[in-house]
């Protein structure tokens, strides 16, 4: 793990490391990971944000890894309904991090408004 990370991000970065889908996806796409800890730093400001990035996170890892689970359980109907949430949970995750990344690339307004 990068030391250089602050305590969220490196908790962040933690549990994406840990998932059996999220994690290797970060591995071999380093931009991946440095989207999650551009969000992270982006919450981490937004204090009240950084509870809705860790949930965002960790619900699409599980719902993710349940559809690893499914697949080992050849269990079509089980994995179906899994695929479909973790679709749903990872679409939300997509959403949160347009979102944070969006504020983190703006430019401050509030200095232009002051200058004008």
């Amino acid at each position: 793990m990068n030391s250089d990370l602050s305590g969220p991000a490196s908790q962040l970065v933690e549990l994406i490391r840990s998932s059996d889908v999220l994690g290797p996806m970060v591995q071999d796409s380093p931009d991946i990971l440095a989207v999650f800890i551009q969000a992270t730093e982006v919450a981490v400001k937004m204090s009240s944000d950084r509870p809705r990035l860790i949930a965002a996170v960790t619900r699409a890892a599980d719902a993710s890894d349940r559809v690893v689970e499914a697949i080992s359980e050849r269990n079509v109907v089980e994995l179906a309904d899994r695929i479909l949430t973790a679709g749903r949970e990872i679409g939300k995750l997509g959403e949160a991090l347009n979102e944070f990344r969006a504020i983190a690339v703006a430019p401050p307004i509030a200095a232009n408004s002051a200058a004008n």
